[in-house]
């Protein structure tokens, strides 16, 4: 957590627990869905078009061209005492397992 805070970028798959500590920290963030992870996918989609994250797939990703979309990205988080865009985005996500 230590090092995740004071990164400029977090670079990391879409895990769950990744995004969850990633968000929490609001960290500016670069994440790589694992390839065939369908709830990977659906989240780094979903919350690229929210604007909290940039995203690239594994086999399109270059350091420079993340970092460079990344430093001109303007991340949208939601204000700390607003989890309800969070809660949301959890909701949405448990809602695609039941389908």
């Amino acid at each position: 957590e230590n090092e995740m805070a004071k990164a400029a970028f977090i670079i990391s798959r879409c895990g769950y627990t990744s995004v969850m500590d990633i968000t929490s920290l609001m960290k500016k963030s670069i994440l790589i869905p694992t390839p065939g992870q369908g709830e990977q996918e659906y989240l780094a989609e979903y919350l690229a078009k929210k604007g909290m994250i940039v995203t690239m797939k594994q086999k399109e990703f270059s350091l420079e061209k993340a970092l460079a979309i990344a430093n001109a990205h303007q991340y949208a988080f939601p204000g700390p005492a607003n989890n309800i865009a969070l809660k949301k985005v959890i909701a949405d996500f448990i809602r695609t397992l039941n389908r």
